[in-house]
């Protein structure tokens, strides 16, 4: 295990395997479509992380092998521009 993080490997793996399932199950155009398709996975992946899916921000930074304040940014980004691209709140933010 040389990486510098298993459990981000693990977290490519497994984001590898959910788009691919993804590209057959989730409908274009869907809210969760739209966020990936808006601002690739490593911003989407804090959004469904911390706010669909309730993880605090330490444990998602930790899974995705990324810093706290990097995916406190990520929301923060994702929020303020989702808002203003679909012209209401998300249920995923």
């Amino acid at each position: 295990m040389s990486q510098p993080s298993p459990a981000a490997e693990v977290w490519l793996d497994l984001r590898r395997r959910v788009s691919a399932l993804a590209e057959r199950v989730v409908p274009s155009g869907s809210e969760l479509a739209t966020l990936y398709e808006r601002f690739g996975p490593g911003l989407a992946d804090s959004v469904v992380l911390c706010r669909h899916l309730g993880l605090g921000v330490d444990e998602a930074a930790e899974l995705m092998g990324a810093e706290p304040p990097a995916v406190t940014a990520n929301l923060a980004v994702t929020q303020r521009n989702l808002s203003e691209f679909l012209g209401r709140r998300t249920p995923l933010l």
